[in-house]
């Protein structure tokens, strides 16, 4: 019998591919309007690379841009030499938190179904990768730290995805047996394996992110190691009570 219910966070209880893309451009958009004479386009490109060159949790993104925009790194004409990065940056930051403070909803779906979730006295976890302040401030600003049992952030803990350790960690702090646990995520190799692995049922939700294997178009084969998949959480509920 199902008695706990968790859940991943980023693209699966809001929009994080959205925000983020949108995030960027807007302190891209923040820092011409403040003067410097660039490229759009190439700068959001340019920007990406260094996301993945450094890591979503690098802390200077925009400063590594400027620095290379100023010693002209990309080789694509910036009409603002003499510009001072710090100033840039500001604009940079305030660009990308205006949109991250003003448009970070929760998908449609997830309040009343957790509200549900707490009716049918199901435990809810959550399990995240990532800084334990931002992540603490998503849930915050998403007004749903309310509904969780507890919270398992990779920081806090020593221990992140796909690590069996962090599966296996939560299903002894929540003191439940595996057969008891149901995992949703949006991702296969951070989600959805390592969970099926340490005993969890899972279920694959597809909310259109940049890890969802119907955007990646992955394997079948690869994307059939959930239990179930779903595209709404109005869909959860109906499989909790048929395990």
């Amino acid at each position: 019998m199902i008695r706990f219910v968790g859940f991943d966070l980023d693209d699966t209880l809001y929009n994080s591919t959205n925000l983020i893309t949108l995030a960027r451009m807007e302190g891209l958009k923040k820092m011409q309007e403040c003067g410097l004479d660039f490229n759009l386009r190439k700068g959001i490109m340019c920007l990406n690379a260094i996301v993945h060159e450094f890591g979503s949790n690098y802390t200077r993104h925009f400063d590594i841009l400027l620095e290379r925009f100023k010693s002209n790194s990309y080789h694509f004409e910036i009409r603002s030499i003499d510009f001072s990065i710090p100033k840039f940056v500001a604009a940079g930051v305030m660009g990308y938190h205006e949109v991250k403070i003003n448009k970070i909803r929760p998908f449609q779906d997830v309040k009343s179904v957790f509200q549900q979730l707490q009716e049918l006295e199901y435990k809810i976890f959550l399990i995240s990768d990532g800084l334990a302040v931002k992540q603490y401030e998503k849930l915050l600003r998403l007004d749903i730290a309310q509904y969780f049992d507890n919270i398992f952030i990779s920081e806090e803990i020593g221990l992140s995805k796909p690590d069996l350790a962090f599966y296996n960690h939560v299903i002894e702090t929540i003191g439940g047996k595996p057969s008891d646990i149901v995992y949703v995520g949006d991702r296969v190799d951070y989600d959805i394996i390592p969970a099926k692995k340490s005993g969890l049922k899972t279920i694959l939700i597809h909310r259109g992110g940049k890890y969802d294997p119907s955007s990646m178009k992955q394997n079948m084969n690869e994307k059939m190691g959930a239990d179930y998949e779903i595209s709404s959480l109005t869909e959860l509920v109906p499989i909790l009570k048929g395990i």
